[in-house]
């Protein structure tokens, strides 16, 4: 429950539904990729802030985001799928080292 008044506190457009049966908190929100972090699960990268420069040289605060991607990997070993928020880079390193080895070095 506790958890569930700190999640209220810090999304003001989320709406919270307790179930009393199982005693769980479901969090349902209408902006839900606003909320979720744009963050490489692989190499750690995220977003950066910087200026979009005009002709005349007037600055405004834009962010760059980095090249993110959904995938689902499939470990034959543990035959299983694992669902990954990866960026281009991430891509390229699991190619090279293969997702076993990332998904060991990752606790997955």
């Amino acid at each position: 429950m506790i958890a569930c008044l700190i999640y209220w506190q810090i999304y003001k457009y989320i709406k919270i539904h307790l179930d009393k049966s199982a005693k769980k908190c479901y969090i349902y929100s209408i902006f839900l990729e606003i909320a979720m972090s744009r963050i490489c699960e692989v190499t750690g990268k995220k977003g950066l802030m910087g200026n979009r420069v005009s002709h005349s040289n007037r600055k405004k605060k834009v962010r760059l985001l980095p090249n993110l991607h959904n995938k689902k990997f499939f470990i034959p070993e543990e035959n299983r799928w694992v669902s990954l928020r990866i960026s281009s880079q991430g891509l390229r390193i699991i190619d090279k080292k293969g997702i076993q080895t990332v998904a060991a070095e990752l606790g997955i």
